[in-house]
């Protein structure tokens, strides 16, 4: 099946002739929005229509899904296992996660025309364009190691281990607790296959959550490469014999990772185009330092913008503003007293930067 859906990615998700416009105009943005809700709605008719057709013929032919039925036993409890009813419940799942899988390449084929992106000419456009394939497949592992960042530096290994748990029983955790709750409010006046069909709802909300982190991660990495280009011109004419600066850049890279949080293909990018463009080396393994702040005390005013402006680009790229980010950021301009505008006014050019006019308000802000 995985091997079907890279065939069909590799065939749809291309790379697009013409120039590639900077400006996400209105049309355009609505468009986008109008394919988000479409996509959402349709990724969880799929989850709800999968609980159907799995609960419903077991309901009708109970005895059929009955068959070849194994009693075993561990430590003292009984277990039992239902052959036909497993065999049923993994085709039923890999029909849903492939219905699922043609949907989010269908979604970023799409988005990949209305933006024109990756573009033909482009130098990175083989790097985007497997980075897309990647982000429609849901392969979100990002390659943030081979360049010696940890988003997560500092967590315990247990901790680290403990989120994955959750994040992946959620969907199986919400069903299970709303079926004994309406179980045991119902008491025996609602039929099992009502309570089994209670389902559908909740896979319709977890699947719609599943192709929304999917499509804002293909939108915000489409969006990203023309503000990272854009900022690099002027960063790089600065700096790039600079080698004060440059030392401070992986600091800043680190920062970005550790408040993030996350692996994500667009920091990934974001890293690798800036250790690329400034011809700085790769550590196997950067340690982050504990006092970032103190460190910046060591630069003049104008590179202290310079490298916030950095870690700013760095924590929107992905689309989003999280709490450690926002106080980070709150921190630097008060300690500082920075009164750059496009620092001052870093939400909104997050907010500009979602709707793909990040670029617009970079060069009105900077100027």
């Amino acid at each position: 099946m995985i091997w079907r859906l890279k065939n069909i990615a590799n065939q749809t998700i291309i790379i697009q002739q013409g120039s590639n416009e900077k400006i996400v105009n209105t049309a355009i943005l609505r468009n986008i929005n109008w394919l988000y809700y479409k996509g959402l709605f349709f990724s969880g008719i799929i989850g709800a229509i999968a609980v159907l057709i799995y609960y419903l013929p077991i309901d009708l032919f109970p005895a059929f899904f009955s068959k070849f039925t194994f009693n075993l036993s561990f430590f003292g409890f009984s277990v039992e296992f239902k052959l036909i009813n497993i065999i049923f419940n993994i085709f039923c799942l890999l029909l849903e996660l492939y219905f699922l899988g043609i949907l989010n390449i269908y979604l970023i084929n799409r988005l990949s025309r209305l933006i024109n992106f990756p573009k033909e000419g482009d130098k990175f456009s083989e790097f985007h364009l497997n980075e897309l394939k990647q982000i429609s497949l849901e392969n979100f592992k990002s390659k943030e190691s081979e360049l010696g960042l940890n988003p997560f530096y500092g967590l315990s290994k247990f901790y680290i281990f403990f989120q994955i748990i959750v994040s992946k029983i959620k969907a199986f955790a919400s069903n299970l607790i709303i079926k004994m709750v309406v179980r045991k409010l119902s008491g025996r006046y609602l039929l099992r296959l009502y309570t089994d069909l209670l389902s559908m709802p909740i896979y319709f909300f977890w699947n719609a959550y599943a192709t929304r982190l999917v499509f804002l991660r293909a939108k915000s990495y489409m969006f990203s490469h023309a503000i990272i280009d854009r900022f690099l011109v002027e960063f790089k004419t600065k700096y790039e014999g600079n080698e004060q600066v440059k030392k401070m850049v992986y600091e800043v890279l680190a920062q970005i990772a550790i408040t993030k949080r996350e692996l994500h293909s667009v920091q990934y990018y974001f890293s690798y185009r800036i250790l690329k463009d400034l011809e700085i080396d790769v550590y196997k393994s950067y340690v982050p330092s504990d006092n970032f702040i103190d460190l910046l005390k060591e630069y003049d005013i104008d590179i202290v913008d310079d490298l916030v402006i950095l870690y700013l680009i760095g924590i929107i790229s992905d689309g989003e503003l999280n709490r450690r980010e926002v106080r980070l950021m709150d921190k630097l301009i008060e300690t500082f007293k920075l009164d750059n505008e496009l620092i001052k006014k870093y939400k909104e050019f997050a907010k500009n930067y979602k709707k793909g006019r990040g670029v617009e308000f970079y060069e009105e802000k900077s100027n």
